[in-house]
């Protein structure tokens, strides 16, 4: 949500920032063959250090079914049973939280071409692998900024850093 904030508030109203449903949830795995992206298109894949992640995660899950009173220690080391979503009955498990974590992360960095094909010349270019502590530390305009510079995304004349975000 913080990433997709930064590029809404600094690029021109004609260019659509959406979560595409063929790409999937941004927290599950990506199926094939979803992410066949076209040339216009841009999919900026954030990941998070597994040590600010996980005490997040064990303070606000996106779990609708999670055992709440869990201590950390038992948390990082319990079977993982996510039901994201209330309305759908779905359930992701893992051994534990990491072992889901790394599972997803594989996926959506993939260069498998059931994936991503985009062309022969410039395979996964329209994909960008982005590290949330990145932006944090560099600063969102020399992160998210080049970003869309390098990408020929037409942008405001200033840009705006979000100020406000979950962290």
């Amino acid at each position: 949500n913080f990433a997709r904030s930064v590029v809404l508030e600094n690029v021109l109203p004609s260019i659509t920032c959406d979560r595409d449903p063929k790409c999937g949830w941004k927290h599950g795995l990506l199926v094939p063959p979803r992410a066949n992206l076209k040339k216009n298109e841009l999919l900026l894949v954030i990941t998070r250090d597994i040590f600010s992640w996980l005490p997040k995660m064990h303070r606000q899950s996106y779990c609708f079914n999670e055992e709440k009173s869990l201590s950390f220690s038992d948390f990082i080391r319990s079977d993982y049973a996510c039901q994201p979503n209330k309305k759908k009955n779905f359930t992701e498990t893992a051994t534990n939280i990491v072992r889901i974590r790394s599972r997803k992360y594989k996926n959506w960095l993939t260069r498998h071409p059931d994936y991503f094909n985009f062309n022969a010349k410039r395979k996964f270019c329209t994909r960008v692998h982005l590290r949330y502590e990145s932006i944090i530390q560099d600063g969102q305009e020399n992160t998210i900024g080049k970003i869309l510079n390098g990408y020929g995304i037409n942008k405001t004349s200033d840009f705006k850093p979000v100020r406000k975000h979950a962290s």
